[in-house]
């Protein structure tokens, strides 16, 4: 399995990268992301 981590998503929305990751067959490990990221935007960062 080829997984990948990240520290920022390069300024695509996670649900771009999702997509991304799909059709390169990679599946995302983790992510560095600030709790005030997680807390306001939870959506969007998932």
């Amino acid at each position: 399995m080829n997984l990948s981590k990240f520290a920022g998503y390069g300024g695509l929305k996670a649900s771009e990268l999702r997509k991304t990751l799909d059709k390169l067959g990679l599946k995302a490990a983790g992510s560095h992301v600030g709790i005030d990221l997680l807390k306001n935007n939870l959506e969007e960062v998932m």
